[in-house]
């Protein structure tokens, strides 16, 4: 095995830039002093299986760092895996699968991959939302207009693209779980405001799996993952999972995030699914799988650079042992010796040789590097170049790249991006090349000696074959039924130039104990070296999904929590596990796991509110599992969807709000609204009278459960009692006190995007009553001096109307829907 050290610096990240000018773009965040290592294997048979042993310490999936919209990678060992036909024969669909990953050449092979290990469908749902997540990023739209859909396809986003806008992984996810055959209601893609993404109905419910966000929601009794209309309903359930992770930021987008969901989102059927990428090479032909990046992409709208995307090479060296020379059509043109080799002689000043460049991946550039001897004066060479038209209607006209006119040697190395104009349109899977040999046919003519046409092509770098560390099992397969003989040549790096960290020392939850923190805090112990780490939790005991988003996250610091209650749930197993990762961005192994169950009280149920003549009664039931509570807190709030909060906590566009904690209790039911209600009877008086409450569970230890669902008082609703006597010659007045929801925090296409949409605006009108009382439409102040003569009394009656401002389009809104109301009538007595 020939060992070359050497030691180069490349660059993944910067600029598109074309020609000779081009710079390779930073591929890696580090490089290291290390070893070249190669491998070569010539396959005669399919399939052939092999092992190929990556030394050092490090290898990819060790310096992977996975953001929303990017990945980093710490040191990346791998640089080229070459397949090459040296046969007599075309090989069709050639694939080289390492250590079983990496079979997305169809949706049915990918789906096979993905759900070797699933044991029920509910575990398909958790397995393909993160097979999605972990094999792809958020990044800016690289098509549009007819090709909108071109990355909706699971094949095509995974394999060549890897990133795209949550259309494109909510389409790819729908795609998949119609694919796996959860099929009992067709996946969706659900239109929320701002975001799109799929659901899946199992378990008689719709489940939102959130691939772009990296979230999905659990229900109260933290089971199921909930639907989009449950979130909708309910925000709270949003603002418990961290988004747009694994990397730790902070919990204010939890907020943000929850108002993407509205009354009115939208669900639509988007299922793209088909593509088969299949590696086909002729004589002479080579597919190069490389991790570097020379700046090159295919997109619709030029100048919006893709955040990580690897370049691979379809390159034909057609050999020249007939009349065609290995092109798709040959006009005038002849086999001919030069120097003992095969060349291709035009015969007429018309010759010319098409050739087709076509690949499973899409193209983002190329080049041409071709040889010829012009035996005339009026002998010339020219390189044309063509694709489609902008609108993908049909071929350009040829485009020409390079000329040359004799006599003499010339050779050509040419780039030919910009004629393929990919940059304006859509994918590209082909492109032409056409040589013209004119020649005069007096002194010999025009001679093609050697050609090499190359295609730059977009290939995600996490689906590219790669190696790990120690031993890999290596398959080759094709479909050719006869003979085939293909070269496999690997190169890749070793190196021990830096150590990952250990693995931590957890120490809280201690294993195989049960905890009754209701605000669990994991802590482990700091590890050498260490600057950040990553935390998963899963109920899954080999961590092939984690138990909830907010629990697999990549955090500074050697502890982290949830700051919510409810978050675990009782007589539940819960596996843990933490790494650590230096300051080159490699992380180490993971630490032996941990399990524990959580000891609190289930949420309670059957929440709901009854009217006792003036007075409104909340009343719940004890969960019928787990230990019954000892006592209860009850939250009420005037926002749809609040999280419960003992302390003032900020809300998106409304800053601070005040606690929302109203009382405790023993029993199963409280008091809470209407003109009959004591305020010496709760602990928060003013948090009486809201629109929306929710009860908690508290046990004997002092551990709350999560809040349950919310009940909804009827609104507008006036809980006043208004003064019923006056005396002639006295003003009058009365403020009416409103129940009435501020809805909650929504996103619109319209500035100022968050707010709380939905806030219901009051107005007054006075429906009944003597001639002397006036009220404000705006406030409903009831005021006026009652006339000396007046006698005896009135009947007043004053209704509040809610109207609430709602989207009626994209950028349309009304007030006017829906239009509520609520009346209060009482006697005014007047007397002395």
């Amino acid at each position: 095995m020939r060992v070359l050290v050497l030691c180069t610096v490349i660059l993944l990240i910067g600029a598109t830039s074309s020609g000779a000018e081009r710079t390779p773009l930073k591929w890696q965040e580090n490089e290291l002093p290390h070893q070249e290592r190669s491998r070569e294997v010539v396959v005669t048979s399919s399939p052939q299986r092999y092992t190929i042993t990556m030394g050092g310490n490090l290898d990819m999936d060790h310096a992977l760092t996975r953001e929303h919209g990017r990945w980093t990678v710490g040191w990346q060992p791998n640089e080229s895996l070459v397949v090459e036909n040296i046969g007599a024969e075309p090989v069709e669909n050639a694939k080289v699968i390492i250590n079983g990953r990496g079979n997305w050449y169809s949706i049915e092979e990918m789906l096979a991959e993905v759900l070797a290990t699933a044991r029920s469908d509910q575990e398909k749902v958790y397995l393909i939302w993160q097979f999605c997540r972990s094999n792809r990023h958020h990044d800016d739209p690289i098509y549009g207009g007819p090709w909108d859909a071109e990355l909706h396809d699971p094949v095509k986003m995974l394999a060549i693209y890897g990133a795209g806008l949550c259309d494109d992984a909510g389409s790819i996810g729908a795609s998949l779980y119609e694919a796996a055959g959860l099929t009992r209601r067709t996946p969706t893609v659900r239109c929320l405001h701002g975001h799109m993404m799929c659901e899946v109905f199992h378990k008689d419910r719709w489940q939102f799996m959130d691939i772009d966000q990296n979230v999905f929601y659990l229900d109260r009794e933290n089971e199921l993952p909930v639907g989009g209309d449950a979130v909708a309903q309910d925000h709270d359930l949003a603002h418990r999972e961290v988004h747009y992770g694994p990397v730790f930021h902070d919990w204010k987008t939890s907020r943000r995030a929850a108002g993407l969901f509205g009354w009115d989102d939208d669900q639509t059927k988007r299922l793209e699914k088909g593509y088969r990428l299949r590696v086909c090479l002729r004589l002479g032909e080579r597919m190069e799988y490389r991790w570097d990046n020379i700046g090159n992409w295919s997109m619709y709208e030029p100048g919006r650079g893709r955040r990580w995307v690897g370049n691979s090479r379809k390159v034909y060296e057609p050999r020249f042992d007939s009349e065609r020379g290995g092109a798709d059509t040959a006009h005038d043109v002849s086999l001919v010796q030069v120097n003992d080799t095969p060349a291709l002689r035009g015969d007429s000043d018309q010759a010319a040789l098409t050739y087709r460049m076509s690949s499973a991946f899409v193209f983002c550039g190329g080049r041409v590097n071709a040889s010829f001897t012009l035996r005339g004066t009026q002998d010339k060479a020219v390189i044309e170049v063509w694709a489609r038209d902008n609108k993908g209607q049909g071929q350009t006209s040829p485009v020409q790249v390079w000329q040359a006119s004799g006599p003499g040697p010339r050779q050509a190395d040419v780039e030919i991006d910009k004629a393929m104009d990919l940059t304006h349109g859509g994918p590209e899977y082909e492109f032409f090349v056409r040589v013209r040999l004119a020649s005069s046919g007096n002194d010999g003519g025009a001679v093609l000696t050697h050609l090499t046409l190359r295609g730059d092509l977009m290939v995600s770098p996490l689906f590219l074959p790669r190696l790990r560390l120690g031993e890999n099992e290596v398959v080759y397969t094709d479909g050719n039924s006869g003979s085939r003989k293909v070269r496999l040549s690997y190169h890749w790096r070793e190196t021990t130039a830096t150590t990952p960290p250990d693995a931590p020392d957890l120490v809280y939850p201690p294993d195989g104990q049960a905890v009754d923190d209701e605000m669990l805090t994991y802590r482990w112990r700091a590890t050498e070296g260490a600057q950040r780490y990553h935390i998963q939790v899963a109920r899954d005991p080999d961590f092939r999904w984690p138990y909830r988003p907010g629990l697999d996250v990549i955090y500074d610091g050697t502890s982290y929590a949830v700051p919510f209650w409810g978050v675990y749930s009782p007589e539940t197993a819960y596996h843990w596990r933490v790494r650590a990762q230096n300051d080159k961005g490699i992380w180490g192994p993971w630490s032996t796991p941990n399990t524990f169950t959580w000891v609190g009280p289930r949420v309670p149920v059957d929440v709901k509110l009854r009217q006792e003549e003036e007075r409104f009664v909340l009343s719940w039931r004890p969960n019928p599992r787990g230990a019954r509570p000892v006592a209860y807190e009850v939250y009420a709030s005037d926002i749809k969807g609040f999280s419960v909060s003992k302390a003032p906590y900020d809300v998106p566009t409304l800053g601070t709000v005040g606690a929302n904690f109203l009382g405790a209790t023993i029993e199963t039911e409280m008091v809470v609204a209407g003109p009959g209600v004591r305020p010496d009877t709760v602990s928060s008086p003013e948090n009486l009278n809201r629109c929306f409450y929710r009860v908690v569970a508290v046990d004997a230890r002092g551990t709350h459960s999560g809040c349950s669902a919310y009940a909804e008082m009827p609104h507008p609703y006036i809980w006043s009692k208004p003064n019923r006597r006056v005396k002639r010659g006295t003003s009058y007045r009365y403020q009416p006190q409103v129940i009435r929801s501020l809805g909650d925090v929504q996103y619109r296409y319209s500035s100022p995007g968050h707010k709380m949409w939905e806030q219901e605006q009051l107005s007054f009108s006075l429906v009944e009553g003597p001639t002397w009382l006036q009220i404000d439409p705006q406030s409903g102040l009831l005021s006026g001096t009652v006339p000396q003569n007046a006698a005896g009394g009135s009947t007043v009656t004053l209704r509040v109307t809610t109207r609430t401002e709602k989207r009626t389009g994209k950028d349309t809104f009304t007030t006017d829907w829906p239009a509520r109301h609520h009346e209060q009538t009482f006697e005014l007595a007047i007397g002395e």
